[in-house]
């Protein structure tokens, strides 16, 4: 027996998260690529695009934004993050200014003319002129390192509008 078109619906979603380290640098390549049957970027919340060659830094971030009903997607490089905010659809991302492979403002850059629409939070751990260059590149808002959980839970509500 066929079964009807009309009651049958197949949506298939499948993440992936491929991890690579190399020693003695410790460097590493984190993707998160979801691809999807269905528009799932817009059930689970607003979608955060995290980008930071920092594996801790992307790992708090994440279970803070989390915790506040978002889905969160993290990259350890500029073109991974640019990749992983295209196929997630996400409202915003959170750009570090200073990282191997493709750095922030070109990665910045990237995201304005790729992703329409994406809100983009900078951040660096350095001074204030690498904020202000990724004002000038397209950052929404910026953040100085370190900063609070509460502060960035703050910014990206209000990139958001919520």
């Amino acid at each position: 027996m066929r079964p009807d078109r009309k009651t049958v619906r197949t949506v298939h979603c499948i993440e992936f998260h491929i991890g690579i380290a190399f020693n003695p640098d410790h460097m590493e390549l984190s993707i998160s690529l979801p691809t999807c049957g269905g528009d799932m970027t817009r059930e689970s919340g607003s979608v955060v695009c995290i980008v930071d060659d920092d594996r801790e830094l992307r790992a708090t971030l994440r279970h803070q934004l989390e915790d506040a009903g978002m889905r969160v997607f993290e990259s350890a490089n500029g073109r991974d993050g640019v990749q992983s905010a295209e196929l997630t659809g996400a409202s915003i991302a959170i750009v570090d200014i200073v990282m191997p492979d493709q750095e922030g403002l070109e990665t910045i850059r990237a995201l304005r003319l790729r992703v329409p629409g994406i809100r983009l939070l900078a951040m660096t751990g350095f001074d204030n002129s690498y904020l202000e260059m990724a004002k000038k590149f397209g950052a929404d808002d910026v953040l100085r390192k370190p900063f609070t959980g509460r502060e960035l839970l703050a910014r990206v509500r209000q990139l958001l509008g919520e």
